[in-house]
């Protein structure tokens, strides 16, 4: 046996050469912060009433991403599952993605909601959502970017129309599609759970309101990138709508890449490569780290509340 293909199978190979892409990516950013930074005091907010503001903002952001993750579960109008258990279940699920391995967040969700939600009805929905919003970030991303670095209008209406008529036939039918061709190539087992998976779309009514949710989140989340440009007066001049566009395709190469705990080190690496040109290294590397640490704090925050109201409507209900 070679020993590639020992490589390649051995789960300690893959855990170990994980911490080391993440610790490397870490230490990159580190030795950037300590090698540029004259004045640790220029990463002290100046105004924390606009922090909180960007905060908020952000905030309702990921509240949209558990509407979007709602919708998807209830692609068929006979499903009915209680909104709060949905709302615990997709914030909990996202914040276990910071653990090691990829299937936390979706193995907590299948475990704590076995006796209301089937299974595949939960992967799917989270399959779904997954996709929709890389694609569509990915297109968000790139739109910005070209507004921002002086595309053609024709070449940005191009690519928003391409990534709605992609995502429209991809989920009006398109991955069922595809799921069901898949599935023929596969072993028995293999293909039973694509076929179940096959289950269900969102109809064209359904899908707008998806889009148009999605693309109000994306307008909260990138007015809460611009604010901080009001928190930080020293980098008042940044770009922000690069900074924020780039540090969306640095989270996706970070949960492309599926080697470290959601991304962490290869996004704040990405970010860094990405946003050479764009902004000085300090800024870089700074808000590599504050991206990481501001929304994981939001996401925390956030499950706090949901665990408390649902705490206190248990309660109100004995």
């Amino acid at each position: 046996m070679s020993a590639k293909y020992v490589a390649m199978v051995n789960p300690l190979f893959w855990r170990w050469g994980s911490r080391a892409l993440m610790i490397a990516g870490l230490a990159w950013v580190g030795y950037l912060l300590i090698t540029t930074v004259e004045d640790p005091a220029r990463f002290i907010p100046d105004n924390m009433t606009w922090l909180v503001a960007a905060t908020g903002l952000v905030a309702l952001s990921m509240a949209a991403n558990i509407w979007l993750f709602t919708l998807f579960l209830h692609t068929e109008p006979k499903r009915c599952y209680h909104f709060l258990l949905v709302v615990k279940l997709s914030v909990v699920g996202q914040l276990l993605r910071y653990l090691p391995g990829r299937f936390w967040g979706i193995a907590y969700q299948i475990s704590a909601a076995r006796e209301y939600i089937p299974a595949m009805h939960l992967a799917r929905a989270n399959i779904d959502l997954m996709v929709f919003s890389l694609f569509g970030s990915v297109i968000v991303a790139l739109v910005l970017l070209g507004r921002q670095w002086g595309w053609p209008w024709g070449v940005l209406v191009a690519l928003s129309t391409l990534g709605i008529v992609l995502l429209s036939g991809l989920f009006l039918g398109g991955a069922n599609w595809l799921l069901r061709v898949f599935a023929c190539y596969l072993p028995n087992k293999a293909r039973r759970i694509l076929d179940e998976l096959a289950i269900g779309q969102p109809t064209v009514s359904r899908l707008v309101l998806i889009i148009t949710i999605f693309i109000g989140g994306w307008i909260l989340y990138l007015a809460a990138w611009n604010l901080l440009g009001l928190v930080f007066y020293n980098f008042s001049n940044v770009n922000f709508t690069i900074l924020c566009a780039l540090y969306t395709l640095a989270s996706i190469i970070g949960i492309v890449s599926a080697l470290t705990p959601a991304g962490l080190g290869v996004r704040e690496a990405a970010f860094i490569v990405l946003a050479t040109g764009s902004t000085t290294q300090e800024a870089a590397a700074f808000f590599a780290v504050f991206g990481r640490i501001w929304l994981m704090l939001i996401e925390v925050i956030i499950l706090i509340i949901v665990v408390s109201f649902l705490s206190i409507t248990k309660k109100a209900n004995e």
